[in-house]
């Protein structure tokens, strides 16, 4: 292993949630993320495949004023529901609307689980610890062995 295919902890977070977590993972790791601290509560979305089970108790009018109050778009991945005073409102988003903030998050102020060990290693590390590509922490002078 060479130098250059070594990962900074921030590279390989990014790496391992862009690459290895399906829309179902991130959902999970925001619902972690949150009940930890709070901290993404605004980005607390749900898959749209799940929206009529969510709203199942809902009125076809209250759904259809709340689509109107928020941002809404069917074709979107996630959808979240906000109640405020009585009244609610939709919102929906897509894996690229949410994967900035919660990757910074990730790097820079979470040091709770996400219910992903691998994930969990990395943010759990050193801020300058270095990872293979199979993120396995490695030490500043390993080399590789060849046969």
């Amino acid at each position: 292993m060479t130098k250059e295919e070594r990962m900074t902890r921030k590279d390989a977070i990014e790496t391992f949630v862009c690459d290895h977590l399906t829309s179902y993972d991130l959902v999970t790791v925001l619902s972690h993320v949150n009940r930890y601290d709070g901290s993404l509560a605004d980005e607390s979305y749900n898959l749209m495949e799940d929206f009529d089970d969510i709203l199942k108790g809902e009125s076809p009018m209250a759904v259809a004023r709340a689509i109107h109050r928020g941002i809404f778009y069917p074709d979107d991945e996630y959808f979240k529901v906000v109640r405020d005073k009585g009244k609610m409102a939709l919102f929906s988003a897509n894996w690229d609307d949410l994967i900035d903030d919660v990757l910074d998050h990730l790097v820079n102020h979470y040091y709770g689980d996400t219910g992903f060990t691998e994930l969990d290693d990395l943010i759990h590390a050193e801020p300058d610890a270095l990872f293979d590509e199979n993120f396995k922490k490695v030490a500043p002078g390993d080399t590789p062995y060849i046969a």
